[in-house]
């Protein structure tokens, strides 16, 4: 029966468009049940709040904050219902962001556990390989204790990723000279990838030098 210039804002349809329409075809398309309780609530209250995510004109979603009054005429029947809704969508996005960090801090901290107990694990291979690396053996188990000692020294790096990242600490950014960093990649994934897999890389001479941090730079190189 009435639609304001408030309404248009929110959902985007002008009075022309809405007027003399069921609110059901209008703002309860996706939430017929919804309609049906607040219609059940009305015989009993001339007062009620409620809450509700509706569609725009446009199919975007609209979480508004509802205020319905039932209007009675002079014989006390219900004759119409005032709905006054306030628009809550940004205030809503704000709470999930704030729910999200506040998971993510969760994770940060379950993050800053496992990397403690990682380390502890990584410190005993790497002091085992420094200690066998003394003694003398064939090129091939020197070739391995190599491989061995490098990844570990790369995952211990990355065990520190995960503690920057649970005191949420930027990373130390140094210059790095990418061809470097692909060459030593190539060697990694020839030596750990199957021997069904032929590893080629192709570095352009005038690469330019980076300002990043190595340990996350590897990483995303090597999730490439």
């Amino acid at each position: 029966l009435f639609w304001n210039k408030g309404a248009e804002r929110i959902y985007g349809w002008s009075i022309n468009e809405v007027l003399g329409k069921p609110i059901a075809d209008v703002l309860f398309v996706e939430s017929e049940k919804q309609l049906a309780a607040i219609r059940k609530i009305s015989e009993t209250k001339d007062e009620w709040r409620s809450e509700a995510q509706q569609t725009s004109k446009s199919g975007a979603k609209v979480y508004v904050e509802s205020r319905w009054t039932s209007v009675r005429n002079e014989n006390g029947q219900p004759d119409y219902i005032l709905v006054i809704n306030t628009d809550v969508t940004e205030q809503r996005k704000i709470e999930e962001q704030l729910l999200r960090a506040q998971r993510m801090e969760s994770i940060g901290t379950l993050a800053g556990g496992i990397a403690h107990d990682l380390n502890n694990i990584l410190s005993p291979i790497l002091m085992s390989v420094g200690m066998l690396q003394m003694r003398s053996q064939d090129d091939d188990t020197k070739r391995w204790l190599d491989v061995i000692k490098e990844n570990s020294e790369r995952g211990a790096a990355l065990v520190q990723q995960v503690l920057t990242f649970a005191r949420g600490m930027k990373g130390e950014r140094v210059s790095v000279q990418m061809k470097h960093m692909i060459k030593d990649l190539a060697k990694v994934l020839e030596e750990t990838l199957p021997k069904s897999i032929s590893v080629k890389r192709e570095i352009g001479p005038d690469l330019w030098t980076l300002s990043a941090d190595p340990t996350q730079l590897h990483q995303v190189v090597m999730n490439l």
